[in-house]
């Protein structure tokens, strides 16, 4: 967060707060990165690969 003086009449600089702001972009790159590994090993587990193979059963679903 950077701030910003500034000085009236000699008194006590005033501080703004100025707040860096996050495009889309940036916040969807750290959300993915920061979710990465996490994302890969629930893609790994054999009830996601079974899953998007179709071959899932109710019985697993209704756990």
């Amino acid at each position: 967060m950077e701030t910003s003086s500034n000085v009236s009449n000699g008194a006590k600089p005033a501080y703004e707060e100025k707040e860096a702001a996050l495009s889309p972009e940036d916040l969807s790159e750290m959300l993915a990165a920061g979710t990465r590994e996490v994302h890969e090993k629930a893609e790994n587990t054999q009830f996601v690969k079974d899953f998007l193979r179709g071959r899932i059963r109710k019985e697993a679903l209704q756990g």
